[in-house]
């Protein structure tokens, strides 16, 4: 979500950079440096914040380049490809350069890339792409229906139908190193058909707009919906290999490109309605009521979508009552003592002090540390590999707190604590239910208790 604001800025960088003319690296033209440095320093802050934007809007900067070169070299393949690799190449190089010391430590999970299993059903695609597809897939298929058979309505197809179904193409290769998948190529082929079909009239569609060099909005507009619907089409053919096993193995990788399709076909959804807004009082007859016919089923869409903002809210916060920014409010009312031992721990512990409590994942795990800002061992151990790419800087630490609450051999408890320079130890329901009662009777042994209410204890290591 962070990553947002930044992908938004490249976006009006890529406009901007898709209205000028092609940059020349021979000639010294301030105007040309400058915005290859505001691009890598925006497309370099992007991988910063969320690694998984960088080769989306690598790929959409060189389908800018691209866009502007075909009607430069009228079409040809080589001088394309030659255009492709200059700005864009150095664009990229630098964001890597200004980011260096980042890269250097950079560690990552991916594995490689896998072939998808289970496909998304088709009522659960509309629930989620309905609104944005209502806008964007009428107007694709309206532009290109627009288009007319010019010269090179081959190379044109021809490329359209490689960057629609290459998707496809990865992904029977990528089958043939594995053996667990049922779905055979008609199948995938059928269910993803529709999507690519759009996407092959996309790019044709955005070709022959920017060769008519007239509409530049409406070429960038095309080029980011079709860049949307492989970011929806990709996940239901291939998927990033990461340590989410089965059966959640392409989460990661629908969470990830999800949010880009979203931010991508927003803004493209936002052109199409000028699109139809201008072009329909020169429309008649059937052509007229087909529009028409588009505009309601959009608005519906969009107004049901609607619908679940207010649902949500309504749902999670009931009528408001008692309505507070204090994120613990509801620990007050649920778990007093809870509450109480973190208004304790936020007075009387130190930032530079550390307190153990139980290791889990979401919810309350980690409710007392995340609570104070007091550090803790160890917690949330599947974001932790997530970010950090492994467990080499934590490796062990899960079980030295398990071993902590569950010995019953004080020293040792002693020991494991005096190895992380941890000084207080917090039992409570999460504690006693992941641990068990037996080896919390050995910590009045050599540690004070220092706040006790209900089945909340908090000890301090005996100096």
């Amino acid at each position: 979500v962070s990553a947002i604001p930044f992908a938004l800025l490249f976006l009006g960088f890529a406009w901007n950079f898709y209205r000028s003319p092609l940059p020349n690296f021979s000639r010294l033209e301030l105007r040309t440096y400058i915005m290859a440095g505001a691009m890598a320093l925006s497309l370099g802050g992007l991988a910063f914040t969320n690694m998984w934007d960088l080769p989306t809007y690598a790929i959409l900067l060189l389908g800018v380049v691209a866009l502007k070169a075909y009607p430069v070299y009228q079409g040809r393949i080589m001088p394309i490809l030659g255009a492709m690799a200059q700005f864009p190449m150095i664009v990229i190089a630098l964001a890597f350069i200004l980011f260096m010391p980042y890269y250097v430590s950079f560690a990552s999970s991916v594995e490689g890339i896998g072939a998808v299993e289970t496909t998304t059903r088709y009522p659960h695609m509309f629930i989620v792409w309905g609104a944005p597809m209502a806008l964007v897939g009428p107007f694709i298929v309206a532009s290109f229906w627009q288009t007319v058979v010019g010269p090179d309505w081959r190379r044109m197809t021809l490329y359209s139908l490689i960057i629609g179904f290459l998707p496809f193409a990865a992904w029977m290769v990528v089958r043939l190193q594995s053996v667990e998948i049922a779905d055979g190529p008609v199948g995938r082929l059928i269910h993803i058909l529709p999507m690519a079909l759009l996407i092959v009239m996309g790019v044709y569609s955005a070709i022959t707009v920017a060769k008519q060099r007239e509409s530049s909005g409406k070429a960038f507009a095309l080029l980011l919906a079709t860049l949307g619907l492989l970011l929806i089409m990709g996940p239901e053919l291939l998927f990033v290999d990461d340590f989410f096993g089965p059966p959640s193995e392409r989460m990661n990788t629908i969470f990830k490109l999800y949010y880009q399709a979203w931010l991508l076909l927003a803004a493209a959804s936002g052109f199409a309605i000028y699109y139809w807004r201008s072009g329909r009082d020169s429309l008649t007859g059937w052509r007229r009521s087909l529009s028409t016919l588009w505009a309601v089923g959009a608005i519906a869409l969009i107004i049901g979508a609607l619908y679940y903002p207010a649902a949500a809210s309504t749902s999670k916060a009931g009528t408001f009552t008692d309505a507070t920014l204090n994120g613990l409010n509801f620990l007050k009312r649920s778990s007093s003592a809870e509450y109480d031992a973190i208004q304790f721990v936020r007075a009387e512990i130190d930032r530079d002090g550390a307190i153990l409590e139980a290791v889990g994942e979401w919810f309350d795990s980690g409710l007392i540390s995340r609570s104070t800002g007091v550090p803790t061992i160890f917690n949330w151990p599947g974001h932790q590999i997530q970010w950090r790419g492994s467990d080499d800087s934590f490796g062990g630490r899960e079980q030295d707190v398990a071993r902590i609450y569950e010995t019953t051999d004080p020293l040792e408890a002693r020991n494991l604590l005096a190895k992380y320079d941890v000084d207080y130890v917090y039992v409570g329901p999460r504690e006693r239910s992941k641990h068990g009662e037996d080896g919390l009777a050995k910590f009045p042994d050599f540690m004070d208790s220092v706040f006790s209410q209900d089945n909340v204890e908090i000890y301090r290591v005996r100096q």
